[in-house]
């Protein structure tokens, strides 16, 4: 179920403000691709181990708890330490965002369709080349990104969580 315009800004208020924190502390952050990952609750200036995917999962939560308009796990295991690019893709593939329309909470996974090998999250909405994604590949940390092709691996597609239709 889709949350009402104002829950939806509050949401995207939330979401940005965890990348900007998360971005700013990135010397906190590390990179582990283990399962099930850890975090969720921990504020984005604490230490953090985790991936990408963890990452958003993250994110969504926080934004959820802090609007206080919980939405479903973008990966599609409730918040429970599982799931991975893949997951998120089967859980999103039906909700393809508008082209160069990319708002706040937009998940972007790269690879392919039956291989996906990363993903971020749209933190400043814009077009494809000014929206500003946050991303966490890499040690140490979440950072910045701008041109939705930043990542070497094919983009997949951009997708819109159910709940922020």
């Amino acid at each position: 179920m889709a949350l009402s315009p104002n829950a939806k800004l509050a949401f995207r208020d939330e979401l940005a403000d965890f990348c900007s924190t998360a971005e700013t502390f990135e010397a906190r952050w590390r990179y582990s691709q283990r399962r099930p990952y850890s975090g969720i609750g921990a504020a984005p200036q604490t230490w953090h181990t985790n991936d990408c995917s963890s990452y958003c999962d993250l994110v969504f939560w926080w934004a959820g708890h802090y609007s206080g308009h919980p939405v479903a796990a973008p990966l599609g295991f409730h918040y429970g330490g599982w799931g991975n690019t893949q997951s998120a893709y089967t859980f999103l593939k039906a909700h393809q965002a508008p082209a160069d329309k990319y708002l706040r909470g937009d998940l972007a996974i790269y690879g392919s369709v039956w291989n996906t090998v990363h993903m971020t999250v749209c933190r400043k909405e814009g077009t494809g080349k000014t929206a500003v994604w946050s991303s966490f590949g890499r040690d140490a940390g979440p950072e910045p990104r701008m041109d939705v092709h930043y990542h070497p691996s094919p983009l997949v597609g951009v997708f819109r969580h159910p709940a922020l239709l």
